[in-house]
């Protein structure tokens, strides 16, 4: 039964008993392994989840690169809204960044979920509100922010994105004259974590980065 998923919906609105039992059926649990995907680029977002545990991270290709944006943690909900209230190709991607347990419902279900749950229409609207406000606020800071405060955001906001880094408090970070868009972080990321990649510089040098 997904209790944590019951009792964040109760958060917002109330739910009875019978209610309860059709939000049971509604959502169906999915497993995702780190590095699988929620959503691929183009792909239509067929369902809307909720994180019961796992990170998830939100990211766009522009001219290549991968543009990290936002991340998805344990009990929040995870979702493209724009391409799935659309029904429309997502210009986004959601990828595990760890081993992902999710309650996820389809866009069909969802109508059902507005129809059986008194304030289930209310809940979805709040729900929608509150990804707005925040996409807003990542891609804002995603183009305003500088390199180093969108990492130390990072750093405050999701601490799991960071394990396996050492127990720094204030890691001394450099950005690469030769490509300012990253933020090295050599000393701080192994090499397998998937927020890391190795990026060839302007003068064929390589440095462990991290996109953010």
């Amino acid at each position: 039964m997904p209790e944590a998923l019951i009792s964040s919906i109760r958060s917002l609105i109330n739910v009875s008993e019978g209610e309860g039992d059709v939000i049971c059926r509604l959502f169906k649990r999915r497993e995702l392994k780190k590095g699988e995907f929620f959503l691929h680029d183009g792909q239509v977002c067929k369902h809307a989840g909720f994180i019961e545990k796992g990170l998830v991270r939100y990211y766009i290709n522009a001219d290549g690169e991968e543009k990290t944006y936002d991340f998805g943690k344990e009990y929040n909900f995870v979702c493209n809204y724009e391409s799935f209230l659309t029904q429309t190709p997502s210009t986004k991607i959601i990828q595990a960044l760890e081993d992902c347990a999710l309650w996820q419902i389809s866009h069909a279900d969802l109508q059902v979920f507005y129809r059986s749950v008194s304030g289930g229409e209310r809940f979805g609207r709040v729900v929608i509100e509150q990804v707005f406000v925040q996409l807003l606020q990542a891609l804002t800071s995603l183009y305003t922010d500088s390199p180093e405060d969108r990492y130390q955001k990072l750093m405050s906001e999701h601490p799991t994105c960071c394990n396996g880094c050492r127990n720094i408090t204030s890691p001394p970070m450099s950005v690469s004259s030769r490509n300012p868009s990253a933020v090295s972080v050599k000393e701080f990321f192994p090499k397998n974590d998937l927020l890391t990649q190795v990026h060839e510089c302007r003068g064929g040098v390589k440095e462990i980065c991290v996109i953010i």
